[in-house]
């Protein structure tokens, strides 16, 4: 790798140590939002998101992991050995390296946050579980156009990113399915 501005390094460095703080805190960060919404809902509401910090936290490590320890290097590998020519050397710029392992780790990281976002979604009244049957072949083109979008330009690490969110996204039905019922089951009682 080359660093070829004189600041690279350094304001790389920071950059770093930004994404990692923001990772390490993420639980915390989940907290603090989590202390300054509780004041402003209601006994049932509070009862209701019990341990979505928790949860949440774990999915956005899982995500941070996978995408680091799995795609990661799919992708490294596939770019360190493309050449169109036995001519051309592949030299990284250190900058580019490391924004695209931030690109890549911050959306394995949101991306396995899918299920909590179609659990609330669900609770709204947004997202139904039919709904979400009804247009998977759009919601596949979706994902395989995001995994295209957030990993390097090669088949496999598209492949490694599309597979887990197509299993978030069949997970995310069973939540709604799950939403869906306790509503009813509620609406039923009373």
């Amino acid at each position: 790798m080359q660093a070829i501005k004189p600041t690279e390094q350094f304001l790389k460095s920071i950059t770093i140590s930004v994404i990692a703080g923001f990772i390490i805190a993420f639980p915390n960060v989940l907290w603090e939002v989590w202390r300054f919404i509780k004041p402003g809902l209601h006994k049932h509401e509070r009862r209701g998101m019990r341990g979505n910090v928790l949860i949440m936290s774990f999915l956005f490590f899982v995500g941070v992991l996978f995408a680091y320890y799995i795609i990661l290097p799919f992708a490294v590998r596939f770019l360190a050995t493309f050449s169109i020519s036995d001519q051309n050397e592949n030299i990284w710029r250190f900058g580019e390296v490391i924004s695209m392992v931030t690109q890549i780790v911050i959306a394995g990281a949101i991306g396995f946050e899918m299920p909590i976002l179609v659990y609330y979604l669900s609770k709204l009244g947004v997202v139904t579980p039919e709904g979400m049957k009804r247009y998977r072949r759009i919601a596949i083109v979706i994902l395989l156009v995001l995994s295209a979008m957030i990993t390097p330009p090669d088949v496999i690490s598209q492949i490694l990113i599309f597979v887990p969110l197509m299993g978030l996204y069949q997970l995310s039905i069973a939540i709604s399915r799950r939403v869906y019922k306790k509503a009813e089951a509620e609406l039923n009682a009373s």
